[in-house]
């Protein structure tokens, strides 16, 4: 423990560092904010926007959030249905009048009828009947399938009829917050930055420092150091991880609505064809553990490389151009999403369709790959690490002792 706390304040508590962590969360709530701005249904800051995000909570708050009715299905389709011809002729009134209308104009009101309550309210009355069609399709194909002995395809559509049945949404509430965060990415690119900032030095910096003699020579070893690092190194990233995740989280909170965390995956329509049955808030919790284990092999990855490399530049080098290829492979190679950890950092690819790996006949899905991947390939390379890292030290420094022995033996 003394030897893993003298490593850590060594290696991470440094002022250049904490300055460097300080901005980049200062750049992430940047972003964030204008993302809001821009992108939020409601952010824009001219007047009318506001008028028209005041009319929708009142909407949302006093009539529509809740249980889905047929008294509130009743009265959306009565307003839709009367207004939507004016809105497709363009003939209604253009005036502003807050007297008759909640917004002040008669787009306005519609506008939030329409594209905040009328389009949810579809989607979610509709869904049962979607998710319902998917699973008897399945039933179909099992039996199709079993008549030709495909397996694969077999045990693939007996998994979705069994995820995709019985499935409905009786609630409506504005999950905006939850699908915006969900979509942020900004702050993994962050936390990969500071990450190679902090950690590139670890291994390599002790050699060219000439720290490498002390420490072989030492009563703690090559063996409990390189451990020391590697056990700072990833709490260190874990820290980091929580860091970035807890801004995003409270920061969104505050700019957005948090309705309907309780509500299943697939109240999102982006997960409308979600494998899981879990509620939002389950997911949010998934995504960060899927999100840290991403971050622990890159923690691994760029030990590894700072144990390999001679010099900082070499190492900053590798770091930009190994992440940097499992990035562009993710993006522009998404077969291979199953095998490239890079995935987990954007975990909701993986769980907006039914995707599975043929595995021996069977249907395994791609999410539980890629993370059983992960997690043996990051183990396998922390400890590649700590041997390469005690290898390379005892080959440079036992010939050196070696001759100090025989010259304090000939004095």
């Amino acid at each position: 423990m003394e030897l893993f706390c003298q490593e850590f304040r060594k290696l991470f508590l440094k002022k250049s560092l904490i300055v460097v962590i300080i901005l980049l969360s200062i750049v992430n709530a940047v972003k964030i904010g204008s993302d809001y701005k821009y992108k939020a249904y409601y952010g824009g800051t001219s007047v009318q926007t506001q008028n028209e995000r005041a009319a929708y909570n009142q909407l949302y708050t006093e009539e529509y959030s809740g249980e889905i009715t047929p008294e509130k299905i009743t009265k959306l389709m009565d307003y839709i249905n009367s207004h939507y011809s004016d809105a497709v002729l363009q003939s209604y009134d253009k005036s502003e009048d807050f007297d008759k209308f909640l917004s002040g104009t008669w787009f306005g009101d519609y506008h939030a009828h329409y594209f905040k309550l009328y389009l949810p309210y579809k989607y979610a009355y509709e869904y049962k009947g979607y998710s319902d069609r998917i699973a008897a399709k399945a039933v179909d194909n099992i039996a199709f399938y079993k008549q030709y002995g495909n397996a694969y395809e077999t045990d693939r559509n007996y998994k979705i009829a069994k995820s995709y049945g019985n499935r409905k949404l009786t609630e409506f509430y504005d999950t905006e917050g939850a699908k915006v965060y969900l979509n942020y990415d900004f702050s993994s690119l962050l936390i990969l930055l500071v990450l190679v900032y902090a950690l590139t030095p670890v291994f390599v910096g002790e050699r060219l420092n000439g720290m490498q003699p002390i420490i072989y020579v030492s009563r703690f070893g090559t063996g409990r150091t390189a451990a020391a690092k590697l056990i700072s190194s990833s709490v260190f990233a874990v820290g980091v991880t929580a860091w970035f995740t807890l801004l995003d989280l409270i920061q969104h909170g505050i700019m957005y609505s948090n309705d309907g965390l309780h509500l299943p995956l697939y109240a999102i329509e982006q997960f409308r064809e979600t494998p899981l049955t879990v509620s939002i808030w389950q997911f949010i919790l998934m995504d960060f553990a899927f999100r840290l284990l991403a971050v622990l092999f890159f923690t691994a990855l760029i030990l590894l490389i700072s144990v390999i490399c001679k010099s900082w530049i070499s190492a900053f080098a590798a770091d930009i151009f190994v992440i940097g290829s499992l990035i562009v492979i993710c993006d522009f190679v998404p077969q291979l999403n199953f095998a490239n950890p890079v995935s987990l950092l954007t975990s909701r690819e993986l769980f907006t369709s039914f995707n599975t790996v043929n595995m021996f006949n069977n249907a395994i899905a791609e999410y539980a790959i890629i993370t059983a991947f992960t997690a043996i390939l990051a183990a396998a390379i922390f400890t590649l690490s700590a041997i390469v890292y005690s290898m390379k030290s005892e080959h440079k420094f036992r010939g050196k002792s070696l001759w100090r022995a025989i010259l304090w033996q000939k004095n």
